[in-house]
């Protein structure tokens, strides 16, 4: 049976909406943005106004795009979809969330596993259903997205609770992500588990390889060997702290039991850098 090792305590252990909203002062210090039309309604609907009797205590339905700010989360995943994974921006995201990123920048298109679990890492850290769809959105000219266009719109807003029978779903925990791995049926998953035992030779090679655009040779030796002693949070740990440039252990990587603690992590630091420059 498949064992996820360690524990997780701390305010991120637990899931909620709203966990990390921006202060005024985080969003200046991470850069605004300017409004752009986005919708969570699917593309080509629109509409029809109610009448005065039917506009029951909610008031009108919307007739049209309105205009919704995409925060600095948005905005980097749109930037690291145009580039890729490697550089700087791409940083904050763990390897599971960065093989999907890097496939969906590379083939413009996602399957139905890997698309559901970016769609619930995006709503980890805190977007809303419409930045979630501005990203998705900015897909759907390319490839395979174009042709199922209304179906990732409704699977978007399923996700956050706004169609089917509307479950407000939590994003997947590493340990998910670990049993996928484990049970070797080709849904994605951690990229950690399956380098133990006989068998694992070969991932864990596979891996070395996939860290190198991350840290150096050295480095990814280092994490690889710690995934091979069948720790995989120990070693997605020890990649954080090698990637920000920190020795192992020392990092402030602590409570991983989602990829997005990763992501709220990595930002930390970022903004820390910024104010200890003096930047605005």
């Amino acid at each position: 049976t498949f064992n996820f090792e360690g524990g997780a305590t701390g305010g991120r252990g637990q899931w909620r909406r709203g966990w990390r909203r921006k202060t005024s002062k985080d969003r200046r210090s991470r850069g605004g943005s300017d409004p752009v039309i986005v919708s969570s309604l699917p593309a080509g609907l629109h509409v029809r106004p109610p009448t005065r009797a039917s506009d029951g205590p909610y008031g009108r339905l919307p007739t049209g795009p309105w205009t919704v700010e995409l925060g600095p989360d948005a905005k980097r995943v749109l930037r690291v979809l145009r580039r890729g994974v490697k550089g700087v921006a791409a940083r904050p995201y763990p390897p599971c969330m960065r093989r999907h990123l890097q496939t969906l920048h590379r083939e413009r298109h996602l399957k139905h596993h890997s698309r559901w679990q970016l769609t619930l890492f995006l709503k980890g850290v805190d977007m809303s259903v419409d930045e979630a769809l501005a990203v998705w959105r900015s897909q759907f000219p390319h490839g395979k997205m174009a042709d199922f266009q209304r179906e990732h719109t409704y699977a978007v807003r399923h996700s956050f609770g706004l169609e089917g029978k509307m479950a407000d779903y939590p994003p997947h925990t590493c340990e998910r992500l670990g049993k996928n791995s484990a049970r070797g049926d080709g849904e994605p998953g951690c990229p950690f588990v399956g380098c133990a035992g006989a068998g694992g030779g070969s991932r864990a090679d596979a891996l070395k390889q996939e860290l190198g655009v991350l840290v150096d040779p050295s480095a990814a030796d280092e994490v690889a060997a710690v995934a091979a002693a069948g720790a995989p949070r120990a070693a997605c740990r020890a990649l954080f702290d090698h990637a920000h440039g920190m020795s192992p252990g020392t990092g402030p990587l602590r409570d991983l039991r989602f990829p997005h603690d990763w992501y709220h992590a990595s930002i930390d630091l970022e903004d820390e850098a910024r104010e200890a420059a003096g930047a605005p």
